[in-house]
């Protein structure tokens, strides 16, 4: 199957966005969203996932 940024980008913005817990793997696929198809939207998403997954790891 081939990679497709824009849907693994909105599955990962629903991920985030719904409030469920965020793994090093959604981490890992932002980062080749991001990759594949850098844009500011792109790496904003990599950059709030980032934060989200660190913020937890304090808590």
């Amino acid at each position: 199957m081939k990679f497709n940024a824009n849907l693994e980008k909105m599955e990962l913005r629903s991920r985030l966005f719904s409030g469920k817990e965020l793994t090093q793997e959604d981490l890992q696929k932002a980062e080749k969203v991001a990759r594949k198809s850098p844009s500011p939207d792109s790496l904003a998403l990599y950059s709030q996932i980032k934060r989200s997954i660190n913020e937890g790891d304090v808590e």
